[in-house]
């Protein structure tokens, strides 16, 4: 469900940046190298402010509000990373699939984010029916 939540948050957000519907970029903006940096950066920088002692529900609407914030202050880098992924399925899933990636190799944040909030886990559950 949390997966299918923030799919769908991805392609709602893809769509409002693909339509500039937060602002226009110029093309020397958008064809900056340093935009999905700053995408990544503004995403790592977000994750590592979540508290996860918290509960599942709200470490998940604080990785909700982290996407919509760095995808709205980042349309260039979304545009591009939409451009550059190959298609496979929505445009919502492949991008959060190479936000993934991208974050994963390089944000212990978002990964520690990720294991905190992987299905199943023990010492998460028991942690949220102390909360």
């Amino acid at each position: 469900m949390k997966q299918l939540l923030v799919i769908a948050l991805l392609a709602l957000a893809a769509f409002t940046a693909c339509t500039g519907a937060y602002g226009q970029n110029t093309e020397a903006q958008v064809s900056k190298p340093t935009t999905v940096e700053a995408l990544t950066n503004e995403l790592c920088g977000c994750f590592s402010a979540i508290d996860l002692k918290q509960s599942d529900a709200v470490i998940d609407a604080r990785v909700k509000r982290c996407m919509e914030d760095a995808i709205v202050h980042n349309p260039g880098a979304i545009r591009s990373l939409i451009q550059d992924t190959p298609k496979q399925n929505t445009v919502g899933f492949d991008l959060g699939r190479t936000l993934a990636a991208l974050l994963d190799g390089r944000c212990g944040a978002y990964r520690k984010v990720k294991e905190r909030l992987r299905p199943g886990r023990t010492d998460a559950a028991v942690r949220n029916s102390q909360s």
